[in-house]
């Protein structure tokens, strides 16, 4: 076996983001599996940071090009060009979590968003023996016409009604094309987790974390429905793809094992911080509202009213590997809130 087959150099895009301060501690603090020698990580940003806290625990075979997240415009040619140039030695996978992800940011701006959703500068700059695993979202579908399956391929389902989702399956598009049989999607719902500690973006949990403890007055979409999962379940499947980064290419909802509503996750969170005795209990400030009752602002993003997924497809291939995908509750569990001072 040649050194280059049993050395893994993984670029990572959106590496300052929730999900990718997440993946970046994993990787950095697991040591490769026994089918990879040795991982190098490239990780990139919209802006340069440290690794504050994760440099000094590297764990064996594992290394970090540079010590630090590089700043790089996907949406730059230059910048993307003089970022490939400047590693030492071409990147074997990219694990692309860079996002414009707000509803409303991207139907502000569809130009900017889908310029760094579906970054075609950096698509076209890669040898084609590059594999990529690439974030998607379940707003590609319609929903409307729900469980979703990665076999719904209608111009009916798969019609997303925002532009957040036309960039992402716009992504998925280009991919396919380019990759064929070298890219995984993970079609992603809402991801839900422990803060990250070096990002400023953090899961809806922290924000109803802080409102319940601070007993401010907060409204909860009850109309809206989500196969919601867990970032340490995130983790966990872009680290098997990683590990068996030749198998298995192609399209996969990443939910998780059951379909619920914010008011349902806001509901768990309080049973968490306040224990199982009161989980009846509903907290005064916490109100549910509809979304599809209120007024119609000019120009805001639409938002699906129900994107519940089938996860079978995923599920079955992570059981050889001991990976669960988890319901609301457990999700909440791993969530590390603190519970309040009585």
């Amino acid at each position: 076996m040649s050194t280059e087959k049993t050395i893994q150099r993984i670029l990572v895009t959106g590496a300052s983001g929730y999900v990718g301060q997440h993946l970046l501690q994993y990787l950095c603090q697991t040591e490769p599996p026994a089918s990879i020698a040795k991982r190098e990580i490239v990780a990139w940003s919209s802006t340069s940071s440290t690794l504050v806290g994760l440099t000094p625990c590297m764990a064996k075979g594992v290394t970090m090009e540079g010590g630090i997240i590089e700043a790089v415009d996907l949406t730059n040619s230059v910048s993307v060009t003089e970022a490939l140039a400047r590693l030492s030695s071409p990147v074997h996978v990219v694990v692309h979590l860079a996002a414009i992800s707000g509803l409303q940011a991207c139907q502000d701006d569809p130009v900017c968003a889908l310029a760094t959703n579906h970054p075609t500068i950096l698509w076209e700059a890669l040898p084609n023996t590059t594999r990529v695993i690439a974030m998607s979202t379940d707003q590609v579908y319609d929903g409307f016409h729900p469980p979703y399956s990665e076999a719904d391929a209608s111009s009916e389902t798969l019609s997303p009604i925002n532009v957040y989702g036309e960039t992402k399956l716009a992504m998925e598009q280009g991919l396919v094309e380019l990759f064929p049989q070298q890219c995984v999607i993970l079609r992603s719902s809402l991801i839900l987790g422990s803060p990250a500690v070096h990002s400023k973006k953090q899961s809806f949990v922290q924000f109803l974390e802080t409102q319940l403890l601070e007993k401010k007055e907060t409204n909860v979409f009850t109309d809206e429905y989500r196969s919601v999962v867990s970032v340490t379940n995130v983790v966990q499947v872009i680290s098997y793809f990683l590990e068996h980064n030749k198998e298995s290419p192609g399209i996969y909802n990443m939910g998780g094992s059951e379909s619920v509503n914010r008011w349902d996750i806001a509901l768990a969170v309080h049973r968490q911080l306040w224990g199982d005795d009161d989980h009846e209990t509903i907290p005064c400030n916490l109100h549910g509202i509809e979304r599809s009752k209120l007024p119609k602002q000019p120009n805001s993003a639409p938002s699906p009213p129900n994107l519940t997924m089938e996860i079978g497809k995923l599920q079955t291939l992570l059981q050889s590997a001991g990976i669960q995908l988890w319901g609301l509750n457990d999700t909440i569990h791993h969530c590390n809130l603190s519970r309040p001072q009585l």
